[in-house]
């Protein structure tokens, strides 16, 4: 049996619904830009991931050791 991602399973779908929620009340929301960063890389979704990346980093600068 191949192993899944994390983004091809039903909780991956409901984890980026769940981050993109975050975003859409918070659009500053490091951490949730984190969390979907990560799971568009999980995806193979790097340009995606780059670009939630760059959010975060604007959002908060500080926060640059703590990404991915």
């Amino acid at each position: 049996m191949p192993i899944q991602s994390l983004g091809d399973t039903i909780k991956g779908r409901e984890a980026e619904e769940a981050f993109r929620k975050a975003i859409d009340l918070d659009p500053g929301n490091v951490s949730a830009r984190n969390g979907l960063a990560l799971l568009k890389m999980d995806q193979g979704y790097f340009t995606q991931a780059g670009e939630e990346l760059s959010l975060a980093l604007e959002a908060d600068p500080a926060r640059l050791d703590g990404m991915v």
